[in-house]
């Protein structure tokens, strides 16, 4: 007969006892840092978020996007602001 191994599922660490009550800590931290959040950093933020899923969806052009969306497809932001400095 052979031995079969069991593979771990995805959730497999949550029956460590250390790690599921991190995992609720992380959980319970990351819910009260969202209500008490207030306020947004600029004022179209969500419509840029809006407008990027309208894009997806197909019901806006890439021409209603934001300046970033065209550079960062066009490769010149896809490398990180560290290795820049390395390039000259």
């Amino acid at each position: 007969m052979k031995a079969t191994t069991r593979r771990p599922g995805a959730f497999s660490s949550l029956r460590d006892p250390w790690a599921r009550n991190w995992l609720l800590v992380a959980l319970v931290l990351n819910l009260a840092a969202a209500y008490f959040s207030w306020g947004f950093h600029q004022f179209d933020e969500h419509f840029q978020i809006l407008e990027f899923a309208n894009y997806k969806l197909g019901n806006s052009p890439a021409s209603d996007l934001p300046w970033e969306f065209s550079i960062r497809r066009s490769g010149l932001g896809s490398s990180p602001p560290s290795s820049s400095c390395w390039r000259s």
